[in-house]
């Protein structure tokens, strides 16, 4: 009778206090990541800081005998910008303005042998950020690195307003009529939107935002948030001018 006894205080100790302690452990998880949350709407808010850019490779004048071929070109308010092959480089792509019948060398801009297997990945186009029209170019760095850098050009002369590393969406997040930028980078996928106040350029880090989420995905006008606790359950944020919302429907 009391070997019996014993078993069940055994099994109490075992198995009971474990369960109550690991339901415990998760309620405090979950009581500390909604303690970043208003409880009234469900919204984060969003802390921005100051952008700074790193430093920019050099523009510099160069003849023309140095392309050897040209990829691809885009006239853009009469200035000529083309992806071009360098004599002097047989590795990279570059980058090129030419304008006022000088040709700048923008820098290099895609890996040749990724990018001959991804052409859409090397491309020019027109951006509007912060209230300038910006020269666009993307090319791609690694398997899974792609790269982006805006130009502005002042006086006819082509200047290096941003360059960023992965994965861009621009669009209109927070229903301002002025786009954000989305860079998501890496895996687990780190986020982060810039935006612009006056001529300031901000970023906030959306992982860190989201309660140091682990990998946080835009998708579809949704910020996807993955937890290391729960990494099966993804949480679906949306994002306004008060910050962010989760959508517990999804």
């Amino acid at each position: 009778m009391k070997k019996f006894f014993y078993m069940i205080i055994l099994y109490f100790l075992i198995f009971l206090i474990p369960g109550c302690m690991f339901n415990s452990e998760s309620k405090q998880v979950a009581a500390a990541r909604s303690s970043e949350t208003d409880p009234q709407n469900n919204q984060i808010p969003v802390l921005y800081e100051d952008y700074k850019e790193a430093t920019a490779e050099q523009i510099k004048l160069i003849d023309r005998e140095l392309i050897s071929k040209t990829v691809t070109e885009k006239d853009v308010n009469d200035i000529n910008i083309s992806i071009v092959e360098m004599a002097d480089d047989k590795e990279y792509y570059h980058s090129v303005a030419e304008t006022d019948n000088k040709m700048y060398d923008l820098g290099q801009v895609s890996l040749k042998n990724l990018s001959d297997l991804n052409t859409d990945l090397v491309t020019i186009n027109i951006s509007k950020f912060c209230n300038l029209e910006l020269i666009r170019i993307d090319g791609i760095l690694g398997a899974d690195y792609p790269q982006s850098s805006y130009y502005m050009i002042s006086k006819n002369t082509p200047a290096l307003f941003l360059k960023l590393g992965g994965h861009i969406e621009e669009t209109d997040i927070d229903g301002d009529n002025s786009n954000e930028i989305i860079v998501s980078i890496g895996t687990p996928t780190i986020t982060q939107i810039l935006k612009c106040e006056g001529a300031q350029i901000k970023i906030a880090d959306v992982n860190n935002i989201l309660n140091n989420a682990l990998s946080v995905i835009y998708e579809k006008n949704y910020f996807v948030a993955y937890y290391k606790d729960q990494p099966n359950k993804p949480q679906y944020f949306k994002y306004n001018k008060n910050g962010f919302k989760l959508e517990l429907e999804k």
